[in-house]
């Protein structure tokens, strides 16, 4: 339906005060309709902004006469001559544009003729390289508006009403649930390459002082890159292997204003499945570059069913009269829609780049490790400034949005509000029983939690079925927990051996710049003897009852301890810990389980054959201190006011461990130094081909005059079927939990590769279940330090290589994982399992 002249030329937002010499108006197509996210930008140059959701663009302008260049994807490119006197503060613009009339003559494809559009695309690829460099530096202007809206919503999830979100929904149960905008200014420098963002001002709908989420430099993809990040690594269909996952087809041609051919050109991905874009290019002839593109991702194309479709609509411009220059990016419009446990929901981030300086003079010190800087009053920004700053009007929707939240701000953060929701949500309810319960007092940012009942119950041999609670109580000093702490607790009562015991730690975050913070527990508890903690208690209660087998060996620890961490300079993060215990051996209580006992029975609860145990354990007192460092090398950061983001490194980390057990030191027995070494990195990139998670440790005793079991080296094994991806690339599959404990040297590797579907997503059929493919090692060696039984002795080392699929599930729920494992010690094979995991 078409709108008034009035209505289209005198928006209610044009009502507020503007800066003069400001050009307004809005851009429809030749039906009357608005086109939204148009781009404008002044001819030969990036003085330019792009249209809001409704068609309406704001920009500034000097005095004098301007050529504006009006540009949309589709569209003949239209310009019309602006003069700014000065003398009036607004000048208003309404600008129709004529779909594009595409030259289809030279399309005509003869049979078993390749499309036109292959020569073409040879030519740009041929160029990527080139392009992507042409602008080895600059500086630049960035304004980033993102939204995301709820296009609808259940009125109930898992059982609790939704309600309206806090005012967030209207009754046809839609509404914005963020709006925010941002502008930075970011660096790009050509040696060495690096790149910085710094955002000066930042705007969040609801939140007076909050920070956006709309960084630049996350929304700006460089088709002239191999691959784009998106959830997986999606291949540019600039690529140098573009022709074997793409198929292309010049759709026809049209000459923009300036003269320059355009030609435009399908993107057709070979199969929905591969990590590819569908959509438009938009080729410049003769300069072999991009004016624009027009791609879409299905959610087919990452493996993630929640999303619909993610749309990336690109603008160049020229950045100066004439052919063979280079053209900048001065648009970007990310678009997408998603559903989620039975909410839909879309959006967008709106990006406009502006004001290129290609000879910018970088101030001293400028790069850094620190890649992306809020400044410390970002937030404070008033409406006025916004009003002078934002490139492009407020739609009256988002208008309204930062009316309402800041209202409802105000209403939600006093007192009187909080306290009572607080008084409702309080209220113990049956379903608090098995999902457990939270006490709030908001306003003073302090909560009471115990968790699920399922979590209360457990069983073991040593201490029969048994009742296990930990409640907790923590206080956050501000909205964003940037300093708090806590306090844990925990009771537990094993019924067969009627024995009670207790402990309790404190946790004291003073900041979250450096990350100091302060910890101290002590009490008496049950540990296991491997202090990987191998076997969760659910698991292990599961197998005790369904199968009786009790694998988790515990033995009782009377402690106090205290440890103190911080980031001590950039990319060393180090922690220092004492700890004084008193060890005691523990019997088996319970020979309970609900399978038939002569079936099976249980083992004791030594961890290692009888022999030799009177050497391994004898109980008694131990007095420890710990020093770990973290070293990460070339590591990025992020920095926010009062808080500090750790970002990526292409290196891998380096982690080293001194542990030394003092004697004589409060009766203590125990005497021996501990040195270990460790590198790990957790996604080290092959492009579409997937990304390898991997470690590499090594350690040894450099004395051991005096220990137990439970000091000694142990390995992260497993004996059930039953794994924990996040262990993966730390752990093994099917080590036995203890048979290569050592108070001697080791060392150890584990790798697995995630192919993301590289080879499944070709397979027909198989490729529509969304699984992916990973591949991988482990290995150990350990030195058989003098205390460890012969028993215990096979040949080494240990190997395992593992065959899984992961991704596996439906819907939104795709946790599964399943993996086929083969073991060998040295070079004899022991056998084949299947373990299964949830990635969660």
């Amino acid at each position: 339906m078409k709108k008034s002249l009035a209505s289209l030329l005198f928006p209610l937002f044009f009502a507020v005060q503007i800066s003069a010499q400001t050009l307004v108006g809005k851009v429809l197509d030749d039906a009357g309709e608005p086109l939204p996210f148009a781009s404008v930008f002044v001819q030969n140059s990036t003085n330019g902004t792009t249209a809001n959701a409704e068609g309406e663009f704001r920009l500034s302008l000097e005095k004098g006469t301007h050529r504006v260049v009006f540009q949309y994807v589709g569209f003949k490119q239209k310009i019309e001559t602006v003069e700014i006197t000065g003398e009036k503060p607004i000048v208003r613009l309404l600008v129709r544009m004529e779909s594009n009339a595409l030259e289809i003559g030279e399309v005509v494809v003869l049979a078993n003729a390749e499309d036109p559009a292959y020569g073409i695309m040879r030519e740009v690829i041929a160029r990527r390289k080139q392009h992507k460099k042409w602008l080895p530096e600059y500086a630049c202007d960035a304004y980033v508006k993102g939204l995301y809206k709820i296009l609808d919503a259940p009125k109930k999830l898992l059982g609790k009403d939704v309600g309206n979100m806090g005012g967030a929904l209207d009754s046809n149960r839609t509404g914005i649930v963020y709006l925010s905008e941002s502008v930075s200014k970011m660096y790009v420098q050509a040696a060495p390459a690096r790149k910085k963002e710094v955002m000066i001002s930042s705007k969040v709908s609801g939140d007076p002082n909050g920070f956006s989420l709309n960084r630049a430099t996350l929304t700006d993809f460089s088709l002239y890159d191999e691959h784009i990040e998106v959830e997986r690594d999606i291949l540019s269909p600039l690529a140098d292997n573009a022709f074997s996952y793409y198929r292309f087809r010049l759709v026809g041609r049209f000459r923009d204003q300036n003269g320059h051919e355009i030609a435009k050109i399908e993107v057709i991905p070979k199969r929905e499945t591969d990590p590819v874009f569908g959509g438009f290019l938009y080729v410049v002839d003769g300069e072999w570059c991009l004016q624009g593109a027009d791609l879409t991702l299905t959610g087919a194309a990452i493996h993630q069913p929640v999303l619909d479709t993610l749309r990336i609509a690109q603008e160049f411009v020229p950045m100066s009269a004439g052919t063979g220059t280079g053209w900048a990016l001065l648009s970007q419009v990310t678009t997408f829609k998603f559903g989620i446990f039975g909410f839909k929901i879309g959006g967008f981030f709106n990006s406009v780049f502006s004001n290129y300086d290609l000879k910018p003079a970088f101030p001293a010190e400028l790069f850094s490790n620190e890649v992306f800087k809020i400044e410390e009053k970002a937030a404070e920004r008033d409406s006025s400034y916004w009003e002078k700053t934002r490139p492009m009007p407020l739609t009256t929707e988002e208008s309204r949005d930062y009316v309402k939240k800041d209202s409802l701000r105000r209403i939600v953060t006093s007192k009187a509000y909080l306290d009572s929701v607080d008084r409702v949500d309080n209220k113990y309810k049956l379903v608090n029983f098995f999902l457990g319960y939270t006490y709030s007092k908001s306003f003073e940012r302090l909560d009471f939690s115990v968790p699920s009942a399922f979590r209360w119950v457990q069983f073991n041999t040593v201490q029969g079925g048994l009742l296990n609670i930990e409640p907790s109580l923590r206080k956050e000093g501000d909205e964003r927990a940037t300093h708090f702490w806590e306090v844990n607790g925990r009771l537990n009562y094993g019924f067969a051996e009627k024995r009670l015991r207790g402990d309790a730690g404190f946790r004291r975050r003073f900041n979250s710049v450096n990350f100091a913070e302060l910890r101290l527990a002590g009490g008496l508890k049950t540990e296991q003897f491997n202090e990987n903690q191998p076997i969760t208690p659910f698991v292990n209660t599961s197998y005790s009852l369904f199968g009786r087998q009790n694998f988790m060996k515990i033995y009782e620890k009377a402690f106090a301890e205290a440890q103190f961490s911080r980031e001590i300079r950039h990319g060393i993060f180090g922690t220092a810990s004492v700890e004084w215990a008193d060890r005691r051996l523990l019997e088996n209580h319970s020979d309970y389980s609900w399978r038939r006992k002569n079936d099976r029975q249980y083992t004791s609860n030594d961890p290692v054959p009888t022999k030799g145990r009177e050497q391994l354990f004898v109980g008694g007192r131990a007095f420890f201190a710990e020093l770990r460092l973290r070293f990460r090398f070339a590591q990025e950061y992020l920095s926010y006011p009062k808080m500090k983001v750790y970002g990526e490194s292409k290196w891998p980390d380096l982690t080293v461990i001194y542990r030394k057990a003092l004697p004589n030191v409060a009766g203590s027995t125990a005497d021996f130094d501990f040195l270990m070494g460790q590198f790990r990195q957790s996604d080290l990139g092959f492009g579409i081909g997937g990304h390898t998670s991997w470690t590499l440790a090594g350690g040894t005793f450099l004395r051991a005059k005096s220990l137990q079991f439970m000091d000694f080296r142990h390995f992260l094994g497993n004996q059930t079927r039953l794994g924990d991806p996040s262990n993966y690339t730390s752990g093994f599959f099917m080590l036995p939990y203890y048979d290569f404990s050592t108070d001697g040297a080791f060392a150890k590797a584990h790798a697995q590769h995630h192919f993301e579907g590289y080879f499944l997503d070709k397979i027909p059929g198989i490729r529509k279940l969304g699984w992916k493919e990973v591949l991988g090692f482990n290995v150990l060696w350990t030195e058989k330090g003098a205390l460890v039984p012969t028993e215990t002795e096979r040949p080494l080392p240990y190997w395992e290589l593992n065959f899984g699929l992961e991704n596996i599930g439906f819907g939104a729920f795709r946790m599964g994982r399943v993996d086929v494992v083969a073991s060998w010690f040295g070079g004899n094979f022991e056998r084949v399992g299947v373990v299964f995991g949830a990635d969660l």
